[in-house]
C-alpha cells in the first residue's frame, strides 16, 4: 500500500493497488515536469496522460486509447486521493540530513478538477490541476528513495491494460525491485497466496475462485515472460506444493 514509516493516511484501507499505480504515474509526470526549481510543467494533466504512464506508453509515436471505463477509474482514484488526508512526520529523517524538521498535514494528492484548460493549444475536458508536488514524492526525495523505471518494462505484450492487470504488474515490479536491493532480505520466491490477498481476489464459490486465481497465475507468467524477453529478469520458475502451484521463483 501507500504507507511508509512516519506516514499516517486517513482511512488507508480505502486505497487500492490501483490507487498506488495512479499515484506513482502522477508522481512520474510531476517529476518530469519539474526537473529544476525554474521549470513548472505537467501541473495540468488529463486522464489520458496519466494512462499513458500506467500503460507504459510514454514513448514517441506510441499511444493507446484508454476507453471510458479506464478514464472513470483514473478520475475516481484521483478524486478519492484528493479527499484523503495524510500526515507525515519525518523529523528524525530530516535531522539526519541537516533539516530542522519535516512534517506535512493535508491532501494525499493536492489537486482540483477544472474545465476550459488548453494543453498544447487544445482545450481539454476532465483536466486535473495538481496544486503542489505529491507529498509522498517529497518524502521519498528526503529519504533518497527515488527510483526510475524504464517505460518498456511497464508495456507488457500479451495482456490488456485493465486496472487489475496494472495492479498485478506493479506488484510484481515492486517485489523484484525490492529483491534487487542489496540491503533487502526479501526472498526471490513470491507466494501466489500473497498475490491473491494483495489483489483482493474474491468469488461467490470455490470453483469461481479457482478460475480467477488461475487467470492471475497465467497473467503473472505472461508478465514475467515479457520481462525475461526484455532482459529485465533472467527467468522464473513455478513451484508446486502437492498438486497445487503455490509460488513462483524469480531468477535475477
Amino acid at each position: 500500500n501507500l504507507v511508509h514509516q512516519g506516514v499516517t493516511i486517513q482511512d488507508e484501507q480505502r486505497l487500492t493497488p490501483f490507487d498506488r499505480a495512479v499515484y506513482n504515474a502522477v508522481t512520474t509526470l510531476w517529476a518530469a515536469g519539474h526537473p529544476d526549481k525554474n521549470t513548472n510543467n505537467n501541473e495540468y494533466l488529463t486522464p489520458r496522460a496519466i494512462y499513458q504512464i500506467l500503460a507504459g506508453n510514454n514513448t514517441k509515436g506510441k499511444s493507446q486509447d484508454m476507453g471510458e471505463a479506464m478514464k472513470r477509474a483514473i478520475l475516481q482514484s484521483i478524486d478519492k486521493m484528493r479527499l484523503t488526508e495524510i500526515f507525515i512526520d519525518a523529523t528524525a529523517e530530516a535531522e539526519a540530513f541537516g533539516y530542522s524538521k519535516f512534517t506535512y498535514t493535508g491532501s494525499l494528492l493536492p489537486s482540483e478538477r477544472t474545465q476550459g484548460i488548453k494543453i498544447n493549444g487544445t482545450e481539454v475536458t476532465d483536466c486535473i490541476h495538481f496544486l503542489k508536488s505529491p507529498p509522498l514524492y517529497d518524502y521519498a526525495i528526503l529519504k533518497h528513495q527515488i527510483g526510475a523505471v524504464d517505460m518498456k518494462i511497464l508495456d507488457i505484450h500479451g495482456i490488456s491494460n485493465t486496472p487489475l492487470n496494472i495492479e498485478l504488474r506493479d506488484y510484481l515490479l515492486q517485489q523484484i525491485e525490492a529483491m534487487r536491493n542489496p540491503k533487502s532480505s526479501l526472498s526471490s520466491t513470491i507466494k501466489y497466496s500473497t498475490i491473491y490477498e494483495y489483489l483482493k481476489i474474491e468469488a461467490a464459490n470455490q470453483n469461481e475462485l479457482n478460475k480467477k486465481r488461475k487467470k492471475i497465475r497465467d497473467k503473472a507468467k505472461i508478465i514475467l515472460q515479457d520481462w525475461k524477453n526484455k532482459g529485465f529478469i533472467k527467468g522464473y520458475k513455478e513451484v508446486k506444493e502437492g498438486k497445487t502451484y503455490a509460488k513462483i521463483t524469480i531468477l535475477l
